[in-house]
């Protein structure tokens, strides 16, 4: 949506109410009636929509058929000359249109004569005095001054004429404070010379501190418009409320309009930083909010929903009321897109509170003003926290954040999202956010087809189903009870294709999907249907991996979730099925099966405070352990801590080693592999660490040192 600085001409386009006072003010103009003229100014600053009100008015009085409305627009024309010829013409051409055959004639003599006149003597030199007491300045001398009928007779006779017209006249007269002082101060001393015609009424727009300047520096009495204006006439102030109610109305109808999703909690981060920081601020007339509406109207096409949504319309902000701060932000990136680095007074933090304190100095340079440069350091705190920290604090900025959230809704803090608020492209290999409103749309779609159709959008991401779950996550909120129960379902369809990649990896994801799936349990734990789904997928997933996450999730002391009792016995009995079923009855190894997750079934099933099967899982483990070569080595992985760059074990945890397993046993099974074993080289590094702390043990007596 596109707002035209063009003023309205339809009470229907009228937004702030004006209609009561352009009403008020035809009635008056109507009920009024005079032997000579009523000057009225209406006063308001630009942008406060004077014109539409004239347009508005001039609507309104065509309603009434003994008003007749003559418009005139000064500012088309470039020349004195020119100026009082087409302001005689308009009138003349409005009046004798009603005039009858007999005295058409005399009207139209009259009006060439006092406007030819009038001509003449401002085209003298140097300086006539007019009837009224108006000097003008005069041009080159076009005749002999005693050639030029006088002005006084001439009007007298148009008065004459246009006294037999039964009509009364109405000259609207707009943008007078757009001309040069010299037009400006004659188009007034032209309404002075005709303020006598009779019936007539003269509605005239200006900006009255803009004129008054104007007037004052060509050196003329500050008195100079009381002689001229009988009646002041401020134009009604849009209340700020109103300025602002349009705002909000016009962005959300431009998110209509494209078919935008917006959440509720980034709609209200916005509008609590609109009201702080840009509402009477910034946005304080008609004109500003248009500004700043038509370029958001133009970029959000661009961007559509692949950017943060408040961070997107507060950016705009900076490009509208502040070009110069705007156009250098991404000299700043590596600044403005840091986060807090160290703690205390270590070189990183030294170095980090360094960087926001040139973009501090940059800011006060480059907005000397108090008030606006706090305006833009709120802006500026709001799109980037760490630097609204230490707007707020320099001497110990501290802030909290969630970067994984922020990454999630695309926000311009973020290093690689950073560019799109001012490139209006995705970064490549980003995820675009068509994708994911359509998977929210098709989970909150009750046919049935939909959960084929989230399926095929989740399998179409398969090569970045960690990112896409990431994002999902934040969108859960904005899905029903049927699409949560509806997701939960299709991951359990999908368990093979989730990924663990390292052992507990934050971003894998498996992991993900797990949090993915909480996040939709979240309130609706006693909600029979989500329990029903919750123990389909447990049962039925392909990933054994995927069904003990999500038992830890619900059977540990989760302060998210709260499962009652009885539902816990109910899902305990299922994994415990399942885990019997797999890996005893079809003796499945774990360890080959599951080899970056192996230990967390093993954990799971091994715990007194989750599924209580400690001694069948460690029977289950050495059983497999006598089988395969590899496997010991990888449960002995999972007691090491390692090097990042030379993968050397660091640490070797043998008092919790001992404490699950007897080690004696552990022993026997590496002699019994023997010493040709084909191990990994972190395998290798494992065993090694393992026999060195059996041999420390028998040397010491069980004394061991980690």
């Amino acid at each position: 949506m596109y707002y035209s600085d063009e003023p309205i001409s339809e009470p229907e386009q009228d937004a702030f109410g004006r209609d009561v006072f352009v009403n008020s003010l035809a009635d008056d103009i109507n009920r009024w009636y005079g032997e000579g003229s009523l000057v009225l100014a209406l006063y308001g600053p630009w942008g406060s929509g004077k014109s539409s009100v004239l347009n508005l008015l001039q609507k309104k009085i065509g309603e009434y058929p003994s008003i007749e409305i003559i418009s005139f627009d000064p500012w088309y024309f470039n020349s004195t000359e020119q100026l009082i010829q087409t302001f005689f013409t308009t009138v003349k051409n409005k009046t004798i249109a009603f005039a009858k055959n007999d005295s058409k004639k005399d009207l139209n003599d009259a009006f060439k004569k006092y406007g030819a006149a009038l001509s003449e003597f401002v085209s003298w030199e140097p300086e006539v005095e007019l009837p009224g007491g108006f000097k003008f300045k005069l041009g080159n001398l076009g005749k002999k001054p005693q050639e030029i009928e006088n002005p006084e007779n001439v009007r007298n006779d148009l008065r004459k004429a246009l006294r037999v017209l039964d009509k009364k006249f109405v000259v609207l007269i707009d943008n007078l404070d757009r001309l040069d002082p010299p037009e400006l101060l004659l188009m007034f001393k032209l309404v002075r010379l005709c303020s006598d015609f009779p019936s007539f009424v003269y509605l005239l727009a200006f900006d009255h501190q803009q004129v008054q300047k104007l007037i004052i520096k060509q050196g003329i009495d500050a008195e100079f418009l009381a002689k001229i204006i009988q009646i002041d006439i401020e134009l009604p102030i849009i209340e700020q409320d109103d300025l602002d109610n349009f705002v909000e109305k016009s962005i959300l109808s431009s998110v209509a309009d494209m078919n935008l999703k917006v959440n509720q909690k980034t709609w209200s981060r916005f509008v609590d930083l609109y009201n702080q920081s840009l509402s009477s601020k910034l946005i304080n007339d008609l004109r500003k909010a248009k500004r700043y509406l038509n370029t958001i109207g133009f970029t959000l096409s661009l961007v559509r929903d692949d950017v943060d949504f408040a961070d997107f319309l507060v950016v705009e902000a900076l490009q509208v009321f502040y070009p110069k701060i705007y156009s250098r932000l991404p000299f700043y990136k590596k600044e403005l897109t840091t986060f807090e680095s160290g703690y205390g007074l270590s070189p990183m933090r030294v170095l980090w509170l360094a960087e926001l304190k040139e973009i501090k100095e940059w800011l006060t340079q480059e907005l000397p003003d108090k008030t606006d440069r706090q305006v833009c350091e709120q802006l500026m705190g709001f799109l980037f926290p760490p630097v609204g920290a230490y707007f707020d604090n320099q001497q110990n900025p501290t802030i909290i954040v969630r970067e994984d959230e922020h990454m999630a809704n695309q926000r311009i803090c973020i290093p690689q999202y950073f560019d799109m608020y001012f490139k209006f492209r995705l970064p490549k290999g980003e995820i675009p956010s068509l994708i994911l409103n359509s998977i929210q749309d098709e989970l909150n779609n009750a046919e049935k087809e939909s959960t084929q159709n989230v399926e095929a959008l989740i399998l179409g991401e398969k090569d970045r189903l960690s990112q896409l779950l990431s994002k999902l996550y934040f969108r859960v909120d904005n899905v029903n009870v049927a699409g949560r129960i509806k997701l939960i379902r299709i991951f359990g369809k999908l368990g093979k294709i989730l990924e663990w990649e390292l052992l507990n990896s934050w971003n894998a994801s498996g992991v993900v999907a797990v949090r993915v799936l909480v996040k939709c349990i979240e309130r609706f734990e006693n909600n029979s249907d989500m329990q029903d789904s919750i123990q389909e997928v447990i049962s039925s997933t392909s990933s054994l991996s995927f069904a003990s996450e999500i038992i830890f999730e619900l059977l540990s002391d989760n302060r998210q979730l709260k499962v009652g009792q009885a539902e816990k016995e109910v899902l305990k009995s299922i994994m415990i099925a399942r885990l019997h079923k797999e890996l005893l009855e079809e003796n499945q190894n774990v360890f080959v099966l599951y080899p970056t997750s192996y230990y967390r079934i093993l954990a799971l099933w091994q715990s007194d405070k989750i599924l209580g099967e400690k001694e069948i899982a460690t029977n289950y483990v050495y059983n497999q352990l006598s089988k395969d070569v590899h496997s010991l080595p990888k449960l002995l992985i999972t007691y090491a801590t390692f090097e990042l760059v030379t993968n050397k074990v660091r640490e070797f945890d043998f008092e919790r080693l001992k404490n699950d397993y007897d080690t004696d046993k552990l022993l026997a099974t590496l002699v019994n592999h023997g010493s040709s074993a084909d191990y990994s080289n972190i395998e290798l590094q494992a065993v090694n660490a393992f026999t060195q702390m059996m041999s420390l043990r028998d040397n010491e007596n069980g004394d061991i040192k980690r």
